[in-house]
């Protein structure tokens, strides 16, 4: 297919070499802010908040620490308010420091900008669960279950769930799932 675009006029030269100078340079943001995003999350690379400029690259020859500085991500995640990665990644680093309100926030923003993965819900629920917000917690890692029915660690976490609340029958069907390594 060919497409012939007459440009006789020098205004409209100007305007369509503006638009695909527009494009190219919106596609590379993305693709930078994806590069950063993946770089700063990257458990591998230690990023620290005096570190030098693009340590990023360099970091993986020359570091054998390795972990995520949650203060780099959380200055980045004010500047890439849309990244979902780096929320959950917060969220994640403030479960394991037991900050649960922090935690339950940035895993609930990841929750917003990504609906359909499964395991910003199985943090959530952990999360509630450690709250004592059991009921809260088992909507969560059902609604895990729904969008990864095969995924045996929701299972196996819904099963300790509900063996905590008391349901020793559906904890069982759950744990046996989990076992069996296929979906009920």
């Amino acid at each position: 297919m060919r497409l012939d675009l007459r440009l006789d006029d020098p205004a409209a030269r100007v305007t369509s070499i503006g638009a695909v100078i527009g494009l190219c340079a919106s596609l590379l943001y993305a693709i930078l802010c994806d590069f950063l995003v993946g770089a700063l999350t990257d458990e591998r690379i230690r990023m620290t908040v005096d570190a030098p400029p693009a340590s990023f690259i360099t970091a993986p020859f020359t570091d054998d620490r390795g972990g995520i500085n949650p203060d780099v991500l959380a200055a980045v995640a004010r500047h890439l308010p849309n990244s979902p990665r780096l929320y959950l990644n917060l969220g994640q680093y403030e479960r394991y420091e037991e900050d649960w309100s922090a935690a339950e926030f940035h895993t609930k923003r990841a929750i917003d900008l990504s609906p359909y993965d499964y395991r910003p819900l199985l943090l959530l629920s952990t999360i509630q669960e450690n709250r004592d917000h059991l009921q809260a917690a088992e909507e969560s890692v059902r609604a895990a279950l729904k969008l990864a029915p095969g995924n045996l660690e929701a299972h196996w976490q819904l099963g300790a769930l509900l063996l905590r609340k008391g349901n020793l029958a559906g904890s069982l069907e759950e744990f046996h799932a989990a076992a069996s390594g296929c979906d009920i």
